[in-house]
């Protein structure tokens, strides 16, 4: 309200102004803190235009509510004016601050969580008669029918059907399986899979024309698929061997985006469903494998040769 009285000339900068234009020397200030400057910027602004108005005439009200206007535009041009760089410190600090909680608080006891909560597949094929080597035919057969799906599936979408499979194959209580139950067992795992992980699922549909070739029904595939989930009793939401490398890649790289860390982490997911074609592979815990490839890749790009590795 004092500024109403300066009866329209340009009203001048108090002391108190004045001090925070200027350093503890006296010297002015040129870049030792922008959002002050811009402070002060605006308010001289503000100043020059409530005394104009003044000028003009205008009520008390008028110009009461013209500053609370000018103020408002003030906080909006001065959150504008802010440099990326100062946006940029601000978001890398509070990352930097959620990431130290989460490793503090949180990341140990979600590891644990799941290796504890990990399935166990051990000797999956043990009361069926089926062959090791039709199993990891359809386990390749997986790894083909998924990539051809590359904008829609995830690794982690294989890793699913794979461990229902192999859970079917070990939980399954009525007749024993044969090789013949491979083909129609090994695509409604990967409907159950699709529609679990993927965001756009697998149709039917094609389960029945492009993967099955027609070989099964659509009513076929459906029934195997609810034979298959009240043989695991409805629960899908177990950890992956990809979820658990994942985790432990992240423990030990953060975030890298280097090409060494790209190429460790694809030729470690690789390796990583090579070997759940080999049916020995189903009696370790898939921490330990899944610890066990990081290992052996990351010493395979760093070591001389792969016998040193």
């Amino acid at each position: 309200h004092q500024l109403m009285q300066v009866d329209g000339k340009l009203p001048d900068i108090t002391k108190a102004e004045k001090l925070r234009l200027h350093n503890n020397n006296g010297a002015p200030i040129e870049q030792e803190n922008v959002v002050e400057r811009l402070l002060v910027n605006g308010l001289v602004q503000k100043k020059l235009k409530l005394s104009q108005m003044q000028g003009q005439g205008q009520t008390k009200t008028d110009i009461d509510e013209q500053q609370d206007k000018m103020e408002q535009e003030n906080e909006v041009t001065l959150t504008k004016q802010i440099t990326n760089e100062e946006r940029l410190k601000r978001i890398t600090e509070m990352l930097q601050g959620l990431t130290e909680r989460y490793e503090g608080e949180y990341s140990n006891d979600l590891e644990e969580n799941l290796i504890r909560r990990q399935p166990d597949f051990s000797n999956a094929l043990a009361k069926t008669e089926i062959r090791a080597s039709l199993r990891a035919k359809m386990i390749d057969w997986v790894i083909e029918v998924f990539g051809n799906y590359p904008d829609t599936t995830s690794h982690n979408t294989f890793f699913v059907a794979v461990h229902v499979l192999d859970l079917y194959f070990k939980n399954y209580k009525g007749r024993r399986l044969k090789d013949g139950d491979v083909h129609l067992v090994g695509i409604a795992a990967m409907l159950i899979a699709t529609k679990y992980e993927d965001i756009m699922q697998i149709s039917l549909r094609d389960f029945v024309d492009k993967v099955g070739h027609k070989k099964f029904t659509a009513e076929q595939i459906k029934e195997k698929e609810w034979e298959i989930l009240g043989a695991l009793n409805y629960n899908v939401a177990f950890p992956t061997a990809f979820q658990l490398f994942e985790k432990i890649m992240y423990k030990n790289f953060q975030q890298d985006n280097t090409d060494g860390y790209s190429e460790i982490k694809s030729s470690a997911i690789y390796l990583l469903k090579m070997l759940y074609l080999d049916v020995k592979f189903l009696n370790i815990q898939p921490y330990v494998i899944a610890t066990s490839v990081l290992c052996y890749t990351c010493l395979l790009y760093t070591s001389p040769s792969p016998r040193d590795s």
